[in-house]
């Protein structure tokens, strides 16, 4: 594990202040339920596969249709497996779930009244209820950023912990951002404290104060904690962009993540070139934009792939 507890030095912009344009509102999503179906519907739409299923069934006494329709049966039984493991159902048979789609943000209230922005191409799956006095957990996958109420109970104070693949974030009460992107866990405390646990070494624990950075990487397995300014790590819930002298190659793999467009960087030279300044977020347009007019980087946007590439 690596700790440093300096701050980085201040990065001077290659660009001004891109985000300060009145005439593009900030989008933010406020709470709603999430697009997977209710448990009522689900059981609905459950009833409804059974019922059609029975409708379809020849006509003939259910011991020798098991033995002459072996592999229709069989079909059938999959054709249920798969809708229930499709909805949810066998893994996550009673927790509500919110998602992101590329380029979108949502916000929402947990049930202990803590609140939730997600990121991005992000997924947030939790108990519909929380006994009182019991921790609270979600499960994220994808970028999130917390504002977690404070709860005590008769026997202390209530924990609340977000699991992710190789980290769990144990808090009381505070704000701070959790990103699980590909091999890379990292979580940014802006206020409070909490404890961030290893999962593959359960003897390997830090407890952050605020201005925290802590990151761990599934490929090199290092954990690493240090000091840095929060504001480049949560400006995202503002629908903005803080480039700290971020390269073309950091750039290009933040577009994929948040906006889900295959990146290919033609000429190699231009990949290690820094970009620093603030710039609006909810539209990837005004980031390769940024890239033309600071180093002259021609670009071409299809569908889902963007080509970048240095001027001819």
């Amino acid at each position: 594990m690596t700790t440093d507890r300096h701050s980085s030095e201040e990065s001077q912009p290659f660009f001004g202040d891109l985000s300060s344009d009145e005439k593009n509102p900030l989008h933010h999503a406020g709470p709603r339920r999430p697009e997977a179906s209710s448990q009522a519907q689900r059981e609905a739409e459950y009833a409804q596969i059974q019922a059609r299923l029975r409708a379809e069934r020849p006509s003939v006494p259910t011991t020798s249709s098991a033995r002459r329709f072996p592999y229709a049966a069989a079909a059938a039984i999959a054709l249920l497996m798969a809708v229930a493991v499709g909805y949810g159902w066998l893994y996550y048979p009673s927790q509500e779930q919110y998602a992101t789609a590329y380029g979108e943000t949502r916000s929402f209230t947990l049930p202990d009244q803590s609140v939730v922005t997600l990121n991005a191409n992000s997924t947030l799956r939790f108990a519909p209820s929380w006994e009182v006095g019991q921790a609270r957990e979600v499960w994220l996958d994808g970028e999130a950023y917390f504002s977690v109420q404070k709860q005590s109970s008769s026997s202390g104070a209530v924990k609340f912990v977000v699991h992710t693949p190789d980290l769990d974030v144990e808090v009381l009460g505070t704000q701070f951002n959790v990103a699980q992107r590909a091999s890379k866990t990292q979580v940014v405390l802006e206020e409070g404290s909490i404890r961030v646990d290893l999962r593959a070494d359960t003897s390997a624990n830090i407890l952050m104060q605020p201005g925290d950075l802590v990151e761990y990487s599934a490929e090199s397995h290092q954990l690493t904690h240090k000091v840095v300014e929060t504001s480049p790590y949560v400006v995202w819930k503002e629908n903005k962009l803080i480039l700290n002298n971020k390269t073309i190659r950091e750039i290009a793999e933040l577009i994929q993540t948040t906006y889900g467009f295959t990146v290919e960087i033609q000429d190699s030279s231009i990949a290690d070139l820094k970009l620093s300044g603030t710039i609006r977020s909810d539209n990837v347009d005004l980031i390769l934009d940024a890239l033309a007019i600071t180093h002259g980087i021609e670009y071409r946007k299809g569908p889902d792939r963007i080509t970048l590439q240095k001027p001819r």
